[in-house]
């Protein structure tokens, strides 16, 4: 098993309508969504600070099922979501 602080993040840039947000997941699912219209180093400052050791690529279709939903789930299409989720935080951002 892959420690959690030496891992490859896969990252894509997600666009919908007039949003453009930086998306990423480990293996085990999507850890991420950035703020919508923010820059790559938004997505680069939350990996470094989560991860120190890991490696950030970029994989479009590796990310491609969570666009997907995304986009349904926004065009109100999708109330819930199949995709993993690899949730990192404080107890109290997990509860949350």
């Amino acid at each position: 098993m892959v420690a959690k602080n030496n891992l490859t993040v896969y990252w894509t840039l997600f666009m919908y309508e007039q949003w453009q947000m930086h998306i990423a997941a480990t293996s085990n699912g999507l850890c991420y969504v950035g703020s919508p219209n923010k820059p790559f180093e938004e997505l680069a400052n939350w990996v470094t600070k989560r991860f120190p050791n890991s490696v950030l690529v970029q994989d479009d279709e590796k990310l491609q099922p969570y666009t997907v939903e995304l986009a349904e789930y926004f065009q109100g299409k999708r109330k819930t979501f199949t995709i993993p989720v690899d949730l990192y935080g404080t107890p109290f951002q997990l509860s949350v």
